[in-house]
């Protein structure tokens, strides 16, 4: 699943999907994945609620 989202050029992650894919993924425990995410988020002022909370997550906790 890395591989996969490292290939994902950045414009395309942000929407909809991909909080709904975090939220998921959350569920999982797969913090790995979920810290490439959310460094390859690009802000879309329609979903910048999601945005700002999961790059607030992003510096908290630090996934590691």
């Amino acid at each position: 699943l890395i591989d996969i989202i490292s290939k994902i050029p950045s414009e395309m992650i942000g929407e909809i999907d991909t909080y709904d894919l975090i939220d998921l993924l959350e569920k999982k425990k797969l913090n790995q994945v979920i810290k490439l995410i959310r460094l390859k988020l690009t802000f879309k002022w329609k979903y910048r609620y999601f945005y700002i909370i999961n790059k607030i997550k992003l510096i908290m906790f630090n996934y590691v």
